[in-house]
């Protein structure tokens, strides 16, 4: 590289050392091995924008089925008793630690990420031009707020695309038509009221496309958490809600058109205006920050299997504590509840467990 790299790769560095020493106390406490695999990472991945996206993929793939392996252990599981679940519960927290903290937070949310929007603000103010102040900062702050934004599809975002995309596919398939008439006008005139003849109907309707590929591909979280969930709702409530907001749905179809358009106006604008050096900065600064959002959305393709499994775990312990502690609140709980809230209320072995920090190398095969 040629972009100052000393001071650029010294600052980078100095910040990965910042959110080693002050950030996730707990999490280093409980996984000590995990501040080395930091530390790699940062250096090896905070200037690299193609590296960090394949290495978060990597990460989000295991994280996925890891998830997947240990639920249907646990669904196999006939005697789970409270210690087996405190271990699972342990178990799943090493593989988020591992999988997952470190490209949606350690990354996304540390003072890395601040050194790059940092860079962000300072070189957007050498690209903007304009006469009164007040009018340079409000350009300013909307370039950035652009740029942070980026063009990257979230999670909704992505659907309301698919929708897009799956409704156009279903606009072509000359044997439903009769059937995609009907049930727009039921969605159109009170989708709750209606919602026995809508589903008919999409049911119907699914055994012509069910292996329309194009479909399957565009409402594909929808059809896996028919497999997870065992039922067909989850596959008749986008249909419904690909009809129902249609407009909105197109709506934002073109603002996401428009902002690959502004961010190329943005970055050929600044190419004009800065320096090869501050323009290479300029770029990585932005795709890092867009890596950083996209990998701030890896728990929205986990949630539908996720929230159901770990936060079931965590209720089946709080109901067997309940039993023998009748004035142990009842508190809602995160991914780390165990931690600070059920762990005071468990049996002094098991209690051991959960506060022991966990020395081993992690592992799919020995999770």
């Amino acid at each position: 590289m040629n972009i100052a790299e000393s001071v650029k790769k010294a600052d980078c560095e100095k910040k990965a050392a910042e959110l080693v020493e002050k950030g996730c106390d707990i999490i280093f406490a409980e996984n000590p091995n995990l501040e080395s695999i930091l530390e790699e990472a940062a250096k090896k991945y905070a200037m690299d924008p193609v590296g960090f996206r394949e290495y978060g993929d990597a990460q989000k793939a295991e994280l996925v089925v890891g998830l997947d392996n240990l639920k249907k252990e646990y669904d196999a599981h006939k005697e789970k008793d409270l210690e087996y679940m405190v271990r699972m519960d342990q178990r799943l927290n090493k593989l988020f630690c591992f999988r997952f903290w470190i490209v949606n937070y350690l990354f996304a949310d540390g003072p890395i990420h601040s050194f790059y929007v940092d860079n962000l603000r300072l070189l957007i103010r050498k690209v903007v031009k304009a006469d009164e102040t007040e009018k340079y900062e409000a350009k300013v702050e909307e370039i950035i707020q652009t740029l942070l934004q980026s063009d990257y599809a979230d999670e909704y975002l992505e659907q309301a695309l698919g929708c897009n995309a799956a409704l156009k596919e279903l606009r072509s398939i000359k044997e439903i038509q009769g059937e995609l008439e009907r049930v727009t006008k039921l969605i159109d005139e009170d989708p709750m009221k209606n919602v026995e003849q809508i589903n008919s109907i999409w049911k119907n309707i699914w055994k012509v496309i069910e292996n329309n590929e194009i479909i399957g591909q565009k409402l594909r979280h929808a059809i896996y958490q028919v497999k997870f969930r065992s039922s067909m709702l989850p596959l008749y409530n986008i249909l419904t809600h690909t009809i129902e907001f249609r407009k909105e749905n197109l709506q934002l179809q073109e603002k996401y058109d428009n902002m690959h358009n502004k961010i190329d106006n943005i970055l050929n604008q600044a190419k004009k205006e800065l320096s090869a050096d501050e323009y290479d900065l300029l770029k990585m600064s932005y795709e890092q920050a867009k890596n950083f959002a996209m990998y701030k959305d890896v728990m929205g393709a986990v949630d539908g299997k996720l929230i159901p499994f770990w936060f079931g775990i965590h209720d089946e312990i709080r109901e067997i504590l309940r039993k023998s502690n009748s004035s142990m609140p009842i508190r809602s709980v995160g991914q780390a509840g165990m931690f600070y809230y059920l762990v005071w209320y468990l049996p002094t072995d098991l209690k051991a467990i959960v506060m022991t920090p966990d020395f081993t190398d992690f592992s799919l095969e020995d999770l």
